[in-house]
């Protein structure tokens, strides 16, 4: 069985709307069609039936190939042969009313381009608009039978086209869809996409400022510790002496005088290195706009 998107290369994408009204309107058709056969065949109850038998195989017929068409070319053609015999049938059973007989060719032109693409739709349209001809030719002389039939192949051409430019936009309404929604989901594996690049960018923004942190900002604070490291022993180590020995008439005050450029460059570092960690800190939070 054909798939559905290789049955649509073989005959126009028809809207389901447009295959449910072309129904309904040949439904109704047929039933009018029926009831006239019945006034005008009164009295001949053979006839009344053979009629009401093929209007209503030509309607399951017209039914099927609008609702559920065959997936093979060959029995969409069959189908319209077996109902256009059909209509050639009924034709015979009444010949005085050509007219109306003959317009169920009209709904066989609308079926023909519904089923196939191309040239095979314009091939069955002439092929039914010939029928249509000669039938009334045959019944009613080669002038008035023409003269008579021109509305109907006016008319089946008319529905055939009618159907060909509606598959065409609605195949192109179809193509427009698939691009809309090929476009919404490559939009959407973008916007992925930069949400995680901007999730990797943080990532590497956070181990830029942990190895600048590591490598300036812990250097600073260690020489902060071994500046006051040495500010410590200055104050509890008086100059010229030994480790915990005061010299005797020594100025008090002298270790402290050693140990306040200790102490100003102690409290410098720690400036600089809380202003650049300040710094660091400012590089991580989330930029305006």
């Amino acid at each position: 069985m054909a798939t559905p998107a290789a049955d649509e290369t073989l005959r126009y994408p028809v809207s389901g709307r447009l295959r449910a009204a072309a129904l309904v309107i040949v439904v109704l058709a047929a039933l009018a069609q029926l009831g006239r056969a019945v006034v005008k065949l009164d009295g001949d109850g053979a006839a009344m039936l053979l009629c009401a038998g093929l209007i209503a195989a030509y309607l399951v017929l017209f039914t099927l190939a609008v609702l559920r068409p065959p997936a093979r070319l060959s029995l969409r053609h069959l189908l319209l042969a077996v109902q256009s015999l059909l209509v050639l049938v009924l034709l015979s059973l009444d010949p005085r009313d050509l007219d109306s007989m003959t317009a169920l060719f009209v709904p066989l032109a609308f079926q023909a381009a519904m089923a196939f693409r191309g040239r095979a739709t314009w091939f069955w349209v002439a092929v039914l608009a010939a029928l249509t001809a000669g039938s009334l030719m045959v019944y009613l002389g080669p002038l008035d039978g023409l003269a008579r039939a021109l509305t109907s192949i006016a008319a089946e051409i008319v529905f055939a086209a009618f159907v060909v430019v509606a598959g065409e936009i609605e195949g192109f309404r179809r193509q427009s869809q698939t691009m809309l929604d090929e476009l919404q989901a490559t939009n959407a594996r973008l916007q992925e996409y930069a949400a995680r690049a901007g999730e990797l960018a943080a990532a590497d923004e956070r181990d830029r400022v942990a190895r600048d942190l590591n490598a300036s900002v812990a250097m600073r604070i260690a020489g902060i510790l071994e500046g006051a490291e040495m500010a410590r022993e200055a104050l509890v180590t008086p100059r010229g002496s030994g480790r915990g020995e005061v010299p005797a008439g020594g100025s008090g005050d002298a270790p402290a005088d050693e140990a306040a450029p200790l102490l100003a460059a102690l409290q410098a570092q720690t400036q600089e290195a809380l202003a650049e960690m300040r710094g660091l800190i400012a590089e991580l939070r989330p930029k305006a706009g």
